[in-house]
């Protein structure tokens, strides 16, 4: 794995306009990574033999179309896993579809990048994939960077944090989630999961103390920022 400070190094440079954003908890909940490849072994029932973690990764697209990130990706012996974090970001856009992202740019174009993303896809779907314009887009993307470089196993794993604030969407966002996984009619060799991870936030960061957040991490003086008893 990246070293976790590393890792927060990389969080630090980046611009965020807010401490509720996804990042924040995805940071810290992996901090203990070791506890959290236990965690998706139990969750998956797979043993993630000699597994790296890769924060930020970035899976090739068509031509000159941008690279897909995951948030995390996992590649492990047999098997790649790639983790999507979503936080207070469903509440506040929602999921674009494909069909909407298809119709906002030249069609055409859009339409091969798509052909890219499925057709990585298709070897671990009992769907013919034909007609999946209702099915979120960002959600096809994870999917393609799970399958991409055929694995064994392929796992899309939605790490869903979950607060008073934001448990009044989940229904919602679970619903189109498993939706979208319907249509795609995994085979046995993909997994997909949705993983709900109750956090509570007991520090507050706005301003100019946003570009703190990680740097707090690092220190260890927001080590109960979003699980104080993990």
């Amino acid at each position: 794995m990246q070293g976790y400070s590393v890792i927060l190094d990389y969080y630090s440079g980046t611009q965020i306009s807010s401490d509720r954003t996804s990042s924040v908890p995805l940071a810290q909940y992996w901090k203990d990574y070791q506890k959290r490849l236990l965690e998706i072994e139990q969750l998956t029932g797979l043993s993630l033999r000699h597994p790296h973690i890769h924060f930020e990764y970035a899976t090739e697209s068509l031509g000159n179309a941008n690279a897909s990130m995951s948030d995390v990706m996992i590649l492990a012996d047999g098997v790649r896993i790639a983790i999507e974090a979503k936080f207070t970001e469903f509440a506040k856009n929602g999921f674009q579809t494909i069909g909407g992202w298809l119709s906002t740019g030249n069609r055409e174009n859009r339409r091969r990048v798509l052909d890219h993303w499925v057709n990585m896809i298709i070897p671990y779907s009992e769907s013919d994939l034909t007609n999946i314009e209702d099915i979120p887009y960002q959600f096809l993307h994870r999917l393609a960077c799970a399958c991409d470089k055929h694995p064994e196993h392929a796992i899309l794993l939605y790490q869903l944090f979950i607060d008073d604030e934001t448990r009044p969407t989940l229904d919602k966002m679970l619903s189109l989630l498993a939706a979208a996984k319907d249509q795609i009619n995994p085979k046995s060799n993909l997994k997909i999961l949705f993983q709900q991870i109750e956090c509570r936030q007991v520090r507050h960061y706005a301003g100019d103390k946003l570009k703190n957040i990680f740097s707090d991490m690092k220190s260890d003086r927001g080590h109960s920022y979003y699980f104080p008893d993990d």
